[in-house]
This record gives structure tokens, C-alpha cells and sequence, in this order.
């Protein structure tokens, strides 16, 4: 099986070993996709895309988090302004770095914590500015007890978090097809199936939390 997965080293890992990717024939199955519409409110007839996604060979299909219209599936938004429901949306859970599956490797802040009197982004010093970026991607990613003395200012100075919620009921890749993710805005994708033919892609370069109800991985 070639798939190739692009993206950060965390969220590979987190396919690879939680979706089991290269294991043969159905490899993942959880009955997630009716309780995760409802979770996000999602609209079966306006924002649950019905018709199945093919990627054909040789050809590239881009869902974008832009909201790009020439895309062919649109996703749609949703916003909040707690960190701790972000992190939800789209990252990884604490328990996967408390019990040692996972391990984080990016740096920590320099600071256990940054002091809330500031008046606007603009007061912070470069180290500061480059702490409260790292404490964001570790309060998502990583296990955010560790920094969740950045929980507030991350909140007041960069709230409201959006994210691109896209459900599809099927999508197909076909040998030598890419099935591509990008954008400004991390994605949430809802999949009640996924086929994957041997060399088929699936390309990401935004943050992503992929849910898929039922993966199958084909030999041609």
C-alpha cells in the first residue's frame, strides 16, 4: 500500500497508529457518523454531502478550508471562542500523552506562563510572541496541562477559532488519484466511508481531525 500521508508528524502518527492505515482490507469501523452530525449540528440536506466523492486516476481533488468556491465540496464553519473546545475539534487528546502513546516533541514555552495585563498583541516581545506560539500548538497537539498557563491570553488575543467542517457520506480514491486538504483553516472531516485503492493519496497541508466510520484499503 503506498498511501502517503503529508502532513505534521503528530497528526501521521495519530493516523497511522489510531486508524490503523496499513493494516489490509477494512481496517476501521466505529459508529461515529450520525452521532458526530448531531454533535456539530449539521444540516443533512445543506451541509452533509450525499453523492459519493470519486478521485479518479491521475487526477487531484482539493478540499479546501478557504471556502474556495471552485472546490467541489464546500465546508462549512464553525467558530468558538474556548480553546479547550478547539482543542476537541481538532486536536489530540491529553490521555494520548498521559498514557504514553503518543510523545510530544516540539519545544515548550520558555515560561510556565505569559502575564494577562497585556493591553493588546503588540506588548509582547518576540520571545513572548514565539512562547504563546508554542504553548498554542501545545495546548492542541500536545497535552495542555503542561501549558495551561497560556489557556487565557491564548484566548483573548487570538478567539474566535474557526474550523471547516466538511461530512461526506463516501469518498473513493482510485489508484494514482490525490485527495487533497488545504488551507487557512484547520479541517474537521466526517466520513462515513473511505476506499483507498493501492497508490491512491490522501495529501494534507492544514491541521486536520479526520473521523471515518468505515476505511477500506483495496489492491487494484
Amino acid at each position: 500500500m503506498e498511501t502517503t500521508i503529508v502532513d505534521i508528524d503528530l497528526q501521521r502518527q495519530q493516523l497511522e497508529t489510531c486508524l490503523h492505515l496499513f493494516n489490509p482490507l477494512l481496517t476501521y469501523q466505529q459508529e461515529r457518523f450520525e452521532y458526530l452530525l448531531a454533535e456539530y449540528k449539521l444540516n443533512r440536506v445543506s451541509e452533509v454531502h450525499s453523492k459519493p466523492l470519486i478521485v479518479k486516476s491521475g487526477s487531484n481533488v482539493v478540499i479546501s478550508t478557504t471556502l474556495d468556491l471552485q472546490t467541489p465540496f464546500q465546508p462549512c464553519l464553525r467558530i468558538t471562542k474556548n480553546l479547550d473546545q478547539f482543542k476537541v475539534w481538532i486536536g489530540m487528546p491529553n490521555s494520548l500523552f498521559e498514557e504514553e502513546v503518543f510523545s510530544f516533541t516540539k519545544e515548550l514555552p520558555s515560561n510556565s506562563c505569559i502575564p494577562e495585563s497585556f493591553a493588546d498583541k503588540s506588548s509582547f516581545s518576540l520571545a513572548e510572541e514565539k512562547d504563546i506560539q508554542r504553548a498554542s500548538y501545545a495546548y492542541l497537539f500536545g497535552n495542555s496541562k503542561l501549558v495551561d498557563g497560556y489557556k487565557e491570553i491564548i484566548e483573548k488575543f487570538y478567539a474566535p477559532f474557526e474550523v471547516a467542517v466538511c461530512a461526506i457520506e463516501k469518498i473513493v480514491i482510485e489508484s494514482g488519484g490525490s485527495l487533497i486538504i488545504q488551507g487557512s483553516r484547520p479541517a474537521l472531516l466526517i466520513l462515513r466511508e473511505l476506499e483507498i485503492l493501492q497508490g491512491g493519496n490522501i495529501k494534507i497541508y492544514a491541521p486536520t481531525n479526520m473521523t471515518v466510520q468505515k476505511l477500506y484499503k483495496l489492491s487494484n
